[in-house]
């Protein structure tokens, strides 16, 4: 049974439905208008059901779906309570964000989630896409070969992915002058 819903950019087509998953109702933060923390159930969750107040939830959650949702592709290892990770887009789809429940901060480490996902970042390198995991604080850039923590992510700062001159890849952070300065070389 597919879901047509209505997003920002138009009407979708769900490759699947929620069903009794909750996990991003716990692993994402949501500022306004709920004041929810990362890895923190939300108070309107009912477990294995869904929200609470699903018919008066706010935009910010009712234009929210996970990749598991969209794409037919995942395998049934991604759906998100069986990986313990809420996959999600951002940056107009260039950014695959990676949120892992605190709870199993280490299966994205595992098989077979990180060479999938070491795959798919390097598909989204050539796209200037990135892919980034983030269990709770603590974030990490996906490269080809391997993984690069950059510890907690400030508001102002921002993530700058680089090709070397030996063809691998660096992450690092950067702040807002930063930012500016490699835009502006044409670097980002």
């Amino acid at each position: 049974m597919s879901l047509t819903v209505d997003t920002p950019n138009g009407p979708f087509t769900l490759a699947r439905e929620c069903g009794g998953c909750t996990l991003c109702c716990k692993v994402m933060r949501v500022d306004e208008p709920l004041h929810k923390p990362l890895n923190v159930w939300c108070g309107h969750c009912v477990l294995g059901k869904g929200c609470g107040i699903h018919e008066s939830r706010p935009p910010v959650c009712r234009n929210f779906h996970c990749v598991w949702l969209m794409d037919a592709s995942l395998g049934p290892e991604w759906h998100p309570e069986r990986s313990h990770m809420v996959l999600w887009l951002d940056l107009d789809g260039r950014r695959l964000n990676v949120n892992v429940d605190e709870s199993h901060p280490d299966a994205w480490r595992g098989e077979p989630y990180y060479s999938q996902l070491k795959r798919l970042a390097s598909m989204a390198l050539y796209r200037d896409g990135q892919v980034v995991v983030f269990v709770g604080a603590s974030t990490f850039v996906i490269l080809p070969n391997r993984h690069v923590p950059l510890g907690d992510l400030a508001a102002d700062e921002y993530i700058f992915i680089e090709r070397l001159a030996d063809g691998g890849w660096d992450a690092r952070k950067v702040d807002e002058t930063q930012a500016e300065e490699l835009r502006r070389s044409g670097r980002a």
